[in-house]
């Protein structure tokens, strides 16, 4: 994983471990640990210690054993069930990003059509949480502890819909090889929002948001597969 490091390490009297070193130009890991405290091993690796310098120990998850091993259907249900847990509110002294802030940043260089999406999603804004932000099947370990664990957040803060994005565009190759890949993407998503309980048309705009928003190319690729179905659902 680019700026970052692991290494497996023995704790606490013999216990296993992972040390997690996060390098300081990954500016999107600068409050990883304070999500970690937040959560408290509910649903996500625990934090054993943090040395406030970007260096993690974590407890020991299963690296070769992630959510992509199981089928699509049975993943998207651990992983729902995971966001649900750890989604809470923001703690009074939160120093995490928000979603507002950062929706305004891509307003300002998304496409037409995309970017008029942002005003809906920010006039009629849901409770906000503290969100994973990079939530995939790849991001849920096996453990010990627990059958699955998260790992890897980004913290933010604001609407739980926008977590969805990442599973929405999850297992790329399954989704290219599907004969009907727009009936495949709806499925996901359907069962996605049905699971955590958000509204069907806002974790849809947030998906296309932030694909657009994260794409590999320019903002707001239209080569990007995931990008032109999402848009071509209708809610």
């Amino acid at each position: 994983m680019v700026g970052t490091g692991y290494t497996s390490v023995v704790y606490d009297a013999g216990a296993d471990a992972v040390l997690k070193i996060n390098f300081a130009f990954r500016e999107d890991s600068t409050y990883e640990a304070d999500a970690l405290r937040l959560f408290a091993g509910d649903g996500a690796v625990r934090l054993l210690r943090d040395d406030g310098r970007g260096a993690l120990l974590l407890e020991r998850l299963d690296p070769g054993r992630s959510l992509w091993s199981l089928p699509e259907v049975a993943a998207n249900e651990v992983a729902a069930s995971i966001l649900r847990r750890v989604w809470r509110a923001p703690p009074p002294d939160s120093r995490y990003p928000t979603l507002e802030a950062a929706a305004h940043r891509w307003r300002r260089r998304l496409p037409g059509e995309i970017a008029d999406l942002i005003p809906g999603l920010l006039e009629d804004p849901t409770a906000p949480v503290v969100l994973h932000q990079d939530f995939h099947h790849g991001n849920a370990l096996a453990g010990v502890r627990e059958p699955w664990l998260m790992i890897d957040p980004k913290p933010m803060v604001g609407d739980p819909a926008y977590d969805l994005a990442p599973l929405v565009r999850d297992r790329r190759a399954e989704l290219a090889a599907d004969p009907d890949p727009a009936r495949r993407l709806r499925r996901r998503l359907d069962q996605l929002c049905e699971l955590t309980e958000i509204d069907r048309r806002r974790a849809r705009d947030w998906a296309i948001v932030q694909t657009a928003a994260w794409g590999p190319g320019a903002p707001g690729d239209y080569t990007d597969q995931v990008l032109r179905l999402l848009l071509e659902i209708r809610i």
